[in-house]
């Protein structure tokens, strides 16, 4: 990863954005499954 941003920085930064993008997209789905179950459990 150091060396691909020491290559070419701007695409070094568009993968770690990616990254945390796809982890925070991850987060929000799991909390809306868990958030649903809760509903439909009432």
């Amino acid at each position: 990863m150091m060396r691909g941003m020491g290559m070419n920085g701007c695409c070094g930064g568009m993968g770690i954005g990616m990254m945390l993008g796809m982890g925070l997209g991850l987060v929000l789905v799991v909390l809306l499954i868990v958030w649903l179950v809760k509903q439909v459990r009432k």
